[in-house]
């Protein structure tokens, strides 16, 4: 497993007691892997890096390894949510996180209301 890039994205989370798993293999056969999930509750955070530099995920290739992905794991249940780096360092994921458990688990709205931050 790589280094995890966004420590302190994963120390929150887990300081709130919703630890992600990272590099989660969620379709067994193939490479397809979530940069961070929470497989009990079927959320996967996929992180879209180098969406400014024609990395992976902007080149034809890659992006139709996007779809598979993202169309397997919808037929499995899984809810994935998208974003770039920069979402990881501004908040906005660790927010869409929590929303999102919120839905998917109980218990969540304690630690939600913390770490909201009205955007709508």
């Amino acid at each position: 497993m790589k280094d995890d890039p966004y420590p302190v994205f994963t120390a929150l989370l887990t300081e709130l007691g919703y630890p992600p798993v990272r590099e989660f293999v969620f379709w067994p056969g193939r490479r397809f892997r979530w940069d961070y999930a929470w497989p009990d509750v079927k959320l996967a955070l996929d992180v879209q890096g180098s969406v400014y530099t024609q990395g992976h995920h902007t080149r034809g290739k890659g992006y139709e390894d996007d779809c598979v992905k993202a169309n397997e794991a919808a037929i499995r249940g899984w809810v994935v949510l998208r974003c770039t780096p920069k979402h990881i360092e501004n908040g906005d994921a660790a927010r869409w996180v929590l929303r999102a458990l919120e839905v998917r688990r109980d218990g969540c709205r304690g630690v939600l209301s913390q770490v909201r931050r009205e955007r709508d």
